[in-house]
């Protein structure tokens, strides 16, 4: 007859010391080659989220515009980085500037800390889109990544009143442009 060796002694359970080290080493490795690659992605998908905000602003005066037969402004918080806002010139003297009178269409959030907008050619921070829905601008944002991920994302808007949303691939600009810190 058989004997079955009812010993617990025979089988170990859990870790060695030695084999917790080596797994925490492994994850140690691991996660140095993959946060600077993590930290490039959420930096790339924030740039696009602001330069899409922005896009989605200009749209929206445009559309307004064309559907109120009114000039229609899209104006910074005092800088681009602290957000916009979209509201009808209503103000037969056209100050462009938001009065008690002219109620925001719609505003946009500031920058993640660390990300700086720069505009190249855009009127008095601001830009007014016509009722025939061209616009005053002829010009571009630069939305940047902090310096030491140096990517960016240009919004460039065309008196037609077309706006384009052009990455450093659709460029040609492979470091980041002259416009944003840290880069030539």
């Amino acid at each position: 007859m058989l004997m079955m060796n009812n010993n617990r002694d025979s089988f170990t359970q859990g870790f060695s010391f030695i084999e917790l080290l080596i797994v925490i080493a492994i994850i140690g490795v691991t996660l140095s080659i993959a946060v600077p690659s993590f930290q490039s992605l959420i930096a790339s998908n924030r740039l696009t989220t602001s330069a899409n905000s922005l896009v989605s602003a200009l749209q929206l005066a445009k559309s307004e515009a064309i559907k109120s037969n009114r000039l229609v402004v899209v104006s910074n918080n005092g800088t681009w980085a602290n957000g916009w806002v979209v509201f009808a010139e209503k103000n037969s003297l056209t100050n462009f500037d938001q009065d008690s009178d002219e109620p925001t269409i719609s505003s946009f959030d500031p920058l993640n800390t660390g990300f700086t907008v720069n505009p190249t050619n855009v009127y008095a921070n601001r830009v007014i889109y016509r009722p025939d829905g061209r616009s005053t601008a002829n010009g571009s944002f630069y939305f940047c990544s902090p310096p030491d991920i140096a990517d960016f994302r240009r919004v460039v808007i065309a008196p037609t009143g077309r706006v384009r949303v052009e990455t450093p691939a659709s460029s040609g600009i492979a470091y980041g442009p002259p416009n944003c810190p840290g880069n030539g």
